[in-house]
Parts: structure tokens; C-alpha cells; sequence
């Protein structure tokens, strides 16, 4: 990644989870009206990709976006800016959700990582600002992007079209 930001997300887990997959730095922001106003101040030649979940009310800047891929099946949805480079990826419907899902896609060893298929727990460490320094949720999310289940196979076709073309 150039040393301008391109990657903004919402969470510390969605950082977390994106800094795994992009193998990359991530900027956090700590909802997603942060990410609407970090995207706003980015030049408007630049490229910028803001991850959001897809449970809370958006930022009225995210009014001028259009989602671009329309494929029911996916997880996510992606959406651009009418003018910018500047693009959304919204994680249906939470970070767990969306997680817990792919694990399960994934075939992931439920024994090993039992306490990462139950929500309220999941939800207990990634609502932690702690969560970038837990080794071994680390491990659950490199296990389901090892896997590569659709929704990381077709999220890493977008950030690699995006970031690196």
C-alpha cells in the first residue's frame, strides 16, 4: 500500500480481520461516522475502500454511493461513490455474523475453536480494543482465510482489483 490511507475500518475487529487478509496496514476508525468523515477529507483523486457492518444507520455521505455488485449469495456488499474513487464494503450484518458464518463455510475445526462459534462470546472479544492482541483469535480468522471460503475468495478479488491493478 502507497503511504496514502486507502484501507478504513469501522472496528478494531474488522482492522484486525483486514489487516489478516490484505496482509497490509488498516486504518481504524471507531464507528463507521468516522470512517464517512475519514473518507471525506481523503483527496478526491484518490482511491479509498471504507469496510462497515451493515447494523447501524449510515453517515449521510454514504447517501452518494451505489452498490456495484449484486450478488445475493455474498455476505457483502460493495458500494461506490457517484463521483470519487471511494468505495464501501459493507459486512452483512456484523463483524461475528459475518465471521461465524465463514468459519462455518470454511468447515473450521469447531472443537479447536468451539468458544469463537458462540456470539455472545464472540462478540465479548471483539468488542475489546484488546482484540488485535488476542493470538488466538488471530489464529480462528487466519484459519477461515486459509480456507478461502466465497465471501473471502470474492473479498480479496475486490481488494487485489482495487488495491493492487
Amino acid at each position: 500500500m502507497t503511504q496514502e490511507t486507502r484501507v478504513i475500518a469501522e472496528c478494531n475487529a474488522d482492522t484486525l480481520f483486514l489487516t489478516l487478509l490484505l496482509k497490509e496496514s488498516v486504518v481504524h476508525a471507531a464507528n463507521n461516522a468516522q470512517v464517512g468523515s475519514q473518507m471525506i477529507n481523503r483527496p478526491s483523486s484518490g482511491l479509498v475502500i471504507g469496510v462497515i457492518d451493515d447494523d447501524k444507520r449510515k453517515p449521510k455521505y454514504f447517501d452518494d454511493f451505489k452498490q456495484i455488485n449484486k450478488n445475493d449469495t455474498l455476505r457483502f456488499k460493495i458500494f461506490k461513490h457517484k463521483k470519487r474513487e471511494h468505495f464501501i464494503v459493507t459486512i452483512h450484518r456484523a463483524h461475528e455474523d459475518f465471521v461465524i458464518q465463514n468459519a462455518k463455510d470454511a468447515k473450521i475445526n469447531k472443537k479447536q475453536y468451539s468458544k469463537y462459534f458462540d456470539l455472545n462470546y464472540l462478540k465479548s472479544i471483539t468488542k475489546s480494543i484488546q482484540v488485535s492482541s488476542n493470538s488466538e483469535y488471530k489464529n480462528f480468522l487466519n484459519a477461515i482465510i486459509q480456507k478461502n471460503p466465497t465471501d473471502i475468495r470474492e473479498l480479496k478479488k475486490f481488494f487485489k482489483k482495487k488495491l493492487w491493478n
